[in-house]
């Protein structure tokens, strides 16, 4: 997430993945990321979707009380 040659706002996650083909690196808005966790932070699952084409989807559940659902597009670079 927000990956540049700068190496600023770089986001890690450490869990498991499926992986259904080598996409290249893509840069999605880290603020917007955080808002979307900070608005979904009592969920029970989530789960984040990456194209190729540079959208993201990014969903979550709680159990009998929500699901949400988010797409972002690629950041452009200059």
């Amino acid at each position: 997430i927000n990956h540049s040659s700068l190496n600023t706002n770089r986001v890690t996650f450490k869990t498991k993945a499926t992986v259904a083909s080598n996409v290249p690196a893509i840069c999605f808005s880290s603020n917007l990321m955080k808002e979307i966790l900070v608005a979904n932070k009592t969920a029970d699952k989530g789960s984040l979707e990456v194209s190729n084409a540079g959208l993201a989807r990014v969903s979550f559940t709680k159990d009998g009380e929500f699901e949400s659902t988010y797409f972002l597009v690629q950041l452009q670079s200059a």
